[in-house]
């Protein structure tokens, strides 16, 4: 399949689970930048609205199914609690970073990802969800990465947020 936002072929892939305001808003924005978005989101209602406005080149049913399309980058983009739940529980060696507020309790159950890396975007909007996605959601923002991540996962997850826009702040958790 195609990408129909841009004509060269991507040099990287990021897999995205969740597609509210934030995840939708990395889909479109990093697919305007080139790269090929996979992923998924457990709310039907939501994964339609994601179809619809075309956040993903494709979509994943589950997150195994995300896992095996080994896209260079996971992003996590749901809620705190199921943030916290899902980095607990996945093993892979793909670099993968989240996007929930809540730093210290996602870290303490990312200690099994070698290419964990902590961030959390200064961004929104008045309204929430996937029909308030944009592209430009990210522009100009501050995007705190938080300091410790593999080298190599760091440079990537940075690589990502400034073809977002965005400007990087490390900090601690």
């Amino acid at each position: 399949m195609t990408p129909d936002s841009h004509t060269d072929p991507p040099s990287r892939s990021v897999g995205i689970v969740g597609a509210g305001l934030i995840g939708g808003s990395i889909a479109l924005g990093l697919r305007k930048a080139g790269w090929w978005v996979s992923g998924f989101d457990l709310d039907p209602d939501v994964m339609s609205v994601a179809r619809d406005r075309k956040f993903f080149d494709e979509v994943a049913t589950d997150i195994d199914s995300l896992l095996a399309l080994s896209p260079d980058l996971l992003i996590v983009a749901t809620t705190p609690t199921a943030t916290i739940d899902l980095i607990g529980s996945i093993r892979t060696d793909i670099p993968t970073m989240d996007v929930a507020g809540a730093k210290v309790p996602v870290l303490q159950v990312a200690t099994d990802l070698p290419g964990f890396v902590g961030t959390h975007p200064m961004a929104g909007r008045e309204t929430s969800g996937p029909t308030a996605s944009s592209a430009a959601l990210f522009r100009g923002a501050t995007w705190v990465v938080i300091e410790g991540g593999e080298a190599g996962a760091e440079r990537l997850v940075e690589s990502a947020i400034a073809d977002l826009g965005a400007r990087v702040v490390n900090m601690t958790a």
